[in-house]
């Protein structure tokens, strides 16, 4: 179908279609090991534009693939149609609290539908991993379940009804014997109630014999739909994958919030006996139990001090359990119990950690969830493609130790956890999946994996999915079934036009085509030599495409958009580096409107479980496009901001009083700057600037300790703040500090986020040759804006190696030095209770938060919340004219939260957060 049908077909459409290859490489890929480029992307807006496209399907034969948050680890998310995003529009909740139920929209992300559920103390149950950015669409394609499985069960337990789009556009009402026909497109949707009665019937020896008797998210689950008096169409579809018809809306069912839970940790010393200890717990009903072998406990006492004393050298094997009660009183009780009954009295574990309080049972959780993103953020080859087997949970002995056989003969590690309770383990061994022979392996050790896994009587798949990856082993996993899935899938969508290839597949092993993982075999393009000059070609890869960043970034708030995820522009710049988009297919204006959406949060350097430093790897691309674009004069404004207050410092007095506050906003529009943003000047600004005084040589300070401080300002403290300027001078002089003040320079960081390399390098430059002699001669360099120290800390030794290591060794900012020498300097001698505002680049640097750690070792000082929302300003970002509406968005967000606590004194140690704070109509103050 070409391009010109497609625009004709857009046309008909409230949504969008995207035919760009930037916009459909950010589709291409999701959090599995594959990428297949999309013909088309569509983001519907309504039931409308969903018919209309299942419509286009039949008449051009062209595929469809629904996607909710790209979360899925086995590749149900991505195929060479169209693919049909429903995390943008489709997110309509209605709850309904007297049926302790709830209709919900595909595009609704669980952690959001339980936050609202909260208000009602009701909560829908199944918890996947995923569950702060996952959508319930996908949830309820893939069966979705998590730790609390053993007690809650899957998604498909609560699924009651649903609305859905058939192959033939047909829209249909499902639930228990429903099959309700709302808007009937052609005779054939009629049959489907028949035809599938009369399938399953032909079938119902084959489908007795493969009923699972362990937890599976294999497969159709056709043994949960056929109920006693009757077909749930609803439930048959969970777990479908997209496979079978379109979900537009769920009704789901929902249970209490339990009263409170307790959690404790059980440490055994061999694998026999943690493997009894898991049947005797399941005896006693517990929310979870969750399995932690040897390997598990090494890689975390490694990695994470602050883990280390829950953990156990000695361990053969850790469970965690948990139980809930009435009261946080009793369900310790039953922790206690369970320990006692498991220690003293059946002699199985040796010892045991109860958690007393909630923020024990959370430490202990975090724990559990620690050890994937430690692999990740190692680079050592963390390959998601075995996954998530299960075990009969009386047999896990020999199946754990056929595994760590298995990975022995494989020369592989991988820790082994997971959902002892249900024998649901999780597995990730270590390869390289750029390397061929170790693709070989790979699949190898899967086959002989998912064979023995079979054999034991489990499950290939407990909760992820079959997908691309594993559907080559469905028929081995249900022999007898699987021609009924076939008949099944003809029933539904007999051209096979919906996510074809997922679930049903040709047998052989986990396939190796279509991986996005590998590197091109000559470099070639200019991005190409960029990013291999650059050396970023590793950081690249080390992005799985997990999307958690779709629950921290901010400009993916402010765009609602898939491009400007992060795992966004690490796919686009990696098809860039592969050559898989050629640059002279490019339009400027694509790389412009993506590079945009990236304003340097720099959030993904702490809380990226790859940390992936996607700024940094932009980097080269912003400066490909600055070199085959010449910026326009406003870009070359917005680089040099702190140049552009010097020069306001000159302008005459007498003209600040006829200053109109919105003239030089409006003036500056017809170059693209946003008149409403609020980092634009205004009369109060100006009454700053020419207040502050510009010395040309640097500001000392005497002496009066050995205490010896280079102070560096920044542009906006310098030129608007000069009171916390002042503040900060007094302070270090309380210290006796001997303080040698750098002005008349800017850090980079504009320069740097506007894709400037060179100018970002001299600016760097000038500040190391002034403050090297002095860091060499015993000197500390201090600041108090949280974006110069990015740049000092994170920046400089990129930028310029060893002298830049030199300077962000000995950077600091004030307040860690104030933390420190805090008994030394006078602080408020009243109470106040105040909100905390993280600004972006203080997440960046992350645990612990230099700010909160002295805010709390102050006495006087309660800090009622911690604040993370981004304030939408983002340096420069918001001064564009075309950010306007997403910087509002993000603003929005922010103040929406401020407003629940009644006005309360805002912390920020951010200067332009605070500004712009203060637009939203709060006090807001530094620290100083």
């Amino acid at each position: 179908m070409s391009d010109k049908k497609f625009n004709q077909f857009a046309k008909k459409l409230k949504g969008e279609i995207y035919l760009e290859p930037i916009n459909r490489e950010v589709y291409a890929t999701s959090a599995c090991l594959y990428r297949i480029l999309p013909r088309a992307v569509m983001v519907p807006k309504g039931i409308e534009d969903l018919i209309s496209v299942m419509e286009l399907s039949q008449t051009e034969r062209i595929p469809i693939t629904a996607r909710g948050a790209g979360s899925g680890v086995a590749g149900q998310a991505i195929g060479q149609g169209i693919i049909v995003d429903f995390s943008r529009y489709f997110n309509q909740l209605k709850i309904i609290p007297e049926e302790k139920a709830v209709w919900v929209g595909p595009g609704v992300i669980y952690a959001q539908l339980n936050k609202k559920l909260s208000e009602y103390d009701l909560f829908f149950p199944p918890d996947p991993s995923s569950g702060n950015y996952c959508t319930i669409g996908g949830m309820i394609a893939n069966n979705s379940s998590g730790a609390h499985s053993l007690f809650y069960g899957s998604t498909q337990n609560y699924v009651e009804e649903l609305e859905v789009i058939l192959a033939d556009g047909s829209f249909a009402r499902l639930g228990k014997n429903k099959f309700e026909l709302i808007e009937e497109k052609t005779a054939w949707a009629k049959k489907i109630p028949e035809q599938l009665k009369a399938l399953l019937e032909n079938y119902q020896t084959g489908l007795a014999k493969d009923r699972p008797k362990v937890k599976n998210s294999s497969g159709y689950l056709l043994w949960s739909a056929i109920e006693p008096d009757g077909i749930n169409y609803a439930r048959l579809l969970a777990g479908s994958e997209g496979t079978l018809a379109l979900i537009l809306r769920a009704k789901l069912g929902l249970k209490p919030l339990p009263k409170a839970r307790s959690a404790g940790l059980l440490y055994f010393s061999d694998l026999v006996s943690a493997t009894n200890a898991v049947l005797k717990l399941r005896e006693l009903n517990p929310l979870a139990i969750e399995i932690m072998d040897k390997n598990f406990i090494k890689l975390v006492k490694g990695h994470s001090p602050e883990l280390s004393p829950l953990l156990d050298d000695s361990a053969e094997v850790m469970l965690l359990y948990e139980f809930s009660g009435e009261n946080l009183s009793l369900a310790k009780d039953k922790i206690i119990s369970a320990s006692q009954l498991l220690i003293e009295k059946e002699h199985l574990g040796y010892k045991s950690v109860i958690a007393q309080n909630q923020a024990e049972v959370d430490k202990l959780w975090q724990m559990r969830q620690s050890a994937s993103p430690i692999l990740y953020r190692l680079g050592s080859g963390l390959v998601r493609f075995i996954e998530d087997i299960v075990i009969p949970p009386e047999r896990l002995p020999e199946g754990i130790k056929e595994l760590q056989k298995l990975f022995s003969e494989f020369n592989t590690f991988a820790p082994i956890l997971g959902h002892a309770g249900e024998g649901n383990l999780h597995l990730n061994p270590q390869f390289n999946p750029q390397d061929k022979e170790h693709q070989r392996k790979m699949q190898i050790l899967a086959h002989q994996v998912y064979k023995m896994v079979i054999e034991l009587g489990g499950s290939i798949s407990g909760e992820h999915g079959d997908g691309i990856l594993r559907a080559p082993y469905v028929h081995l996993q249900f022999p007898n079934a699987y021609p009924v899935f076939q008949e099944l899938k003809k029933v539904f969508d007999p051209e096979e036009r919906l996510n074809p290839g997922k679930i049903l597949g040709e047998p052989g092993l986990i396939p190796m085509q279509n991986i996005k993982y590998w590197l091109p075999d000559s470099l070639n393009t200019q991005i190409q030599k960029k990013l291999e000059a650059h050396k970023l070609f590793p950081l690249i890869f080390r992005c799985h495409g997990c999307g958690l960043c779709r629950s921290y970034c901010p400009a993916y708030l402010g765009f609602n958009s898939e491009l400007a995820l992060p795992r966004s522009k690490i796919s686009i710049t990696r098809a860039l580096a592969q050559n898989l988009i050629p640059e002279n297919e490019i339009k400027p204006k694509e790389l412009k409107n993506f590079l945009n959406t990236c304003y340097s949060c720099n959030r993904c350097l702490s809380l990226c479980p790859t940390l992936v430093e996607v700024p940094r790897i932009l980097e080269p691309v912003r400066e490909y496009q600055r070199e085959n674009e010449p910026f326009s004069l406003r870009e070359k404004l917005l680089e040099r901001s702190g140049e552009m207050l010097k020069i306001s410092s000159k302008i005459p007095s007498f003209i600040f009083p006829l200053y109109p506050p919105t003239l030089l906003s409006y003036a500056l529009k017809p170059i693209g700057i946003n008149p409403k943003a609020s980092t634009i000047l205004n009369q109060n600004d100006f009454t700053k600037i020419k207040k502050t005084k510009t010395l040309q040589k640097p500001l000392k300070i005497q002496a009066s300790s050995e205490l010896k401080i280079i102070y560096f300002p920044g542009c906006l403290e310098h030129w608007l703040e000069p009171d916390i300027f002042d503040q900060t001078l007094n302070l270090l002089e309380q210290l006796g500090a001997e303080v040698q003040v750098i002005y008349d320079a800017c850090c980079g960081i504009p320069a740097l986020t506007n894709g400037n390399l060179k100018k970002a390098f001299k600016s760097a430059k000038k500040i190391s040759e002034k403050i090297i002699p002095l860091i060499e001669k015993g000197y500390k360099l201090l600041t108090n804006c949280p974006s110069c120290y990015t740049a000092f800390h994170y920046h400089y030794p990129i930028l310029l190696g060893k002298e830049g290591e030199k300077i962000s060794q000995s950077a600091k900012m004030t307040i860690e030095l104030l933390t420190e020498m805090k008994d030394k300097i006078e602080t408020e001698q009243k109470e106040i209770s105040i909100i905390y505002h993280r600004a972006c680049h203080i997440i960046a640097l992350g645990e612990p938060d230099p700010v909160l750690k002295f805010l709390k070792s102050l006495p006087l000082i309660k800090v009622d919340a911690v604040i993370e929302q981004c304030c939408g300003a983002g340096g420069s970002f918001e001064l564009k004219l075309e950010n306007q509406s997403p910087s509002e968005k993000i603003s929005q967000a922010l103040k929406e939260k401020l407003e629940k606590f009644n006005h309360q004194i805002i912390v920020s140690a951010c200067g332009l957060c605070r500004r712009k704070i203060q637009t939203l109509g709060f006090e807001t103050i530094s620290l100083l």
